[in-house]
């Protein structure tokens, strides 16, 4: 009797341990952004490179926990990238530009200042959606040129 509590016990633990770390990694990518993700890689594509680089990420999702001073967040431990909320208010090309912005660290270990997306600052809606074409363009080369190095 003794064993048979010992194994029930283990038994349970294991299938909690199983569902714990299943819920730990369960995906979810916000059906928000998600256009812009597909953007990204169709963009990746036009320009010859990979795009199934960041297919790995977990979570791709809008965070109402971020600091004020903080547009997006990438993290390749935990293959998370959150937006933050506020970005939404901003528009459509702020949120595409924080976006690539955190995919450009996450997939590819840009740096701020490489190039507009990857500034350090988020620039107006406006200079976005008339420069997007350009900034595109100017992202891929440098991702095309980080790659060489």
């Amino acid at each position: 009797m003794k064993h048979g509590l010992k194994y029930l016990f283990l038994g349970v633990s294991l299938v909690c341990l199983y569902f714990f770390l299943v819920k730990m990694t369960e995906t979810y990518h916000d059906p928000d952004l998600m256009p812009y993700y597909h953007e990204w890689q169709r963009d990746l594509t036009t320009y010859g490179l990979d795009p199934n680089s960041a297919d790995n990420i977990i979570i791709i999702s809008f965070s109402d926990h971020m600091a004020m001073a903080e547009a997006g967040v990438s993290n390749r431990n935990h293959n998370t990238i959150y937006v933050n909320s506020d970005m939404a208010d901003a528009g459509k090309y702020t949120v595409r530009a924080v976006l690539y912005h955190e995919l450009g660290h996450y997939a590819f270990d840009l740096e701020h200042g490489s190039c507009t997306i990857m500034s350090d600052t988020v620039r107006d809606e406006d200079e976005y959606r008339l420069n997007w074409d350009q900034y595109v363009a100017e992202y891929m080369e440098t991702i095309k040129k980080n790659n060489r190095q």
